[in-house]
């Protein structure tokens, strides 16, 4: 889940063109808000087996000015193997199917016809709430560390 400012970029262009003494607060803000993140979403995760809370982890940009907290296929392969590749039918939930049906995947031209029933599975979310708790927090951090930061670029500049 993303967040959504308007102007994102061009503030993430302009910090990243800042001398890192003046952009430290924003990127500890940034790895503080993604933390606060993470532990909210370990704490939620669904423990069946205890693997999809082993394969969560965080990512933070080369700029450290932006941080993503999920699963990923590049760059670990053991874990998304082991269970990153379930996270989106536990966080959204499955269709079910009865014997009979006929299913077709997205982008291909043929269909298969389904041999027995597959029950539905209901969606267990665990980052979208995760990201919902931590929201206020996020935003307030973000605001105080930027601003902190612009003006130190004001003062700086002069």
């Amino acid at each position: 889940m993303a967040s959504r400012v308007s102007g994102r970029s061009k503030l993430r262009k302009t910090l990243s063109r800042m001398p890192k003494e003046i952009t430290a607060g924003v990127r500890e803000a940034v790895k503080d808000s993604s933390q606060a993140i993470y532990i909210d979403a370990q704490a939620g995760v669904s423990r069946d087996s205890g693997d999809l809370g082993a394969a969560l982890s965080v990512r933070i940009r080369g700029d450290k000015l932006g941080a993503a907290v999920g699963y990923w296929k590049k760059g670990n392969k053991r874990k998304w193997a082991l269970a990153g590749w379930r996270a989106h039918f536990t966080e959204f939930g499955t269709r079910g199917y009865a014997a009979g049906d006929t299913r077709r995947s997205k982008n291909s031209k043929t269909t298969s016809k389904i041999k027995r029933k597959i029950p539905a599975r209901k969606a267990r979310p665990f980052l979208g709430p995760a990201f919902k708790v931590n929201r206020k927090f996020i935003k307030r951090r973000m605001t105080k560390a930027v601003n902190h930061a612009l003006d130190r670029a004001a003062r700086y500049g002069r």
